[in-house]
């Protein structure tokens, strides 16, 4: 799902319309989803149907506001739609499709952008974007709480790596503003070169060139390397490069 599919179903959805049943007490409005929706719309313009777009810090807020009001959204509605079906498969797709959602419906691949998902009280689900084509990546996470969206926190947890794009996170205080921030850490690919022709040693371990073709995105950080394939960092320097800051507030 594009953003642009993003802003068109939540611009789209019947709620409350089912012909089988009123689903109308939800997390977030209608209007408040078209808001968010036409506030990112506004932002973004025709980016919002490129496949993976580079986006501001205002554009990346915007856009996980509307993320975690629809699939608060969502989850409810098929909480509903269920309890109604009592485990009628034909019942429950009818109640979905009537409001606008489709369950049935095949997802085209896309690159992930950052998304916040709501896992019950006090918990959310959050999917990083990820990093393929400079090497193997290593995926940083920070989070901690603030006072009000736009101020940062003064009490970061440790940074906690990740060897995957997605992590769970409970025991949250309900309520709360969470601020987060992520990097995607970057081991560029090596390669030993073939022994030259009568020597019986090959040559010391080499950096393979990374794919310049493609400028990373802020929050990607190329481990440095040296041509013996040895990491060199300087004392006093942090290299992460983390995302603007994101802020949820914890359901």
């Amino acid at each position: 799902m594009l953003i642009g599919d993003e802003i068109t179903l939540a611009l789209t959805l019947k709620i409350g319309s089912s012909t089988l049943i009123d689903i109308t007490k939800l997390p977030y409005s209608q209007s408040v989803l078209q808001t968010r929706a036409n506030a990112v719309q506004t932002l973004m313009g025709s980016r919002v149907n490129l496949v993976q777009p580079t986006l501001t810090k205002q554009e990346q807020q915007a856009l996980s506001d509307l993320s975690f009001a629809l699939t608060s959204d969502a989850n409810e509605i098929s909480r509903q739609a269920n309890e109604k079906a009592a485990g009628n498969k034909v019942t429950y797709e009818t109640i979905i499709t009537g409001i606008g959602l489709h369950p049935s419906s095949p997802h085209a691949k896309h690159s992930r952008i950052f998304e916040v998902r709501p896992a019950g009280k006090g918990a959310i689900h959050i999917i990083l974007p990820e990093e393929k084509q400079f090497g193997t990546p290593v995926y940083l996470f920070l989070k901690g709480y603030t006072t009000a969206e736009g101020v940062l926190s003064a009490n970061f947890d440790p940074i906690f790596p990740l060897p995957h794009t997605e992590i769970f996170v409970d025991g949250l205080k309900s309520g709360n503003i969470l601020c987060v921030e992520y990097a995607a850490l970057i081991i560029p690919p090596h390669k030993k070169t073939t022994p030259a022709s009568g020597s019986s040693s090959a040559t010391p371990l080499t950096k393979t060139a990374i794919n310049t073709g493609s400028t990373p995105q802020k929050m990607v950080t190329l481990l440095p390397v040296n041509k013996q394939g040895k990491v060199t960092i300087t004392e006093g320097v942090n290299y992460f490069h983390f995302s603007d800051p994101i802020y949820i507030i914890v359901p």
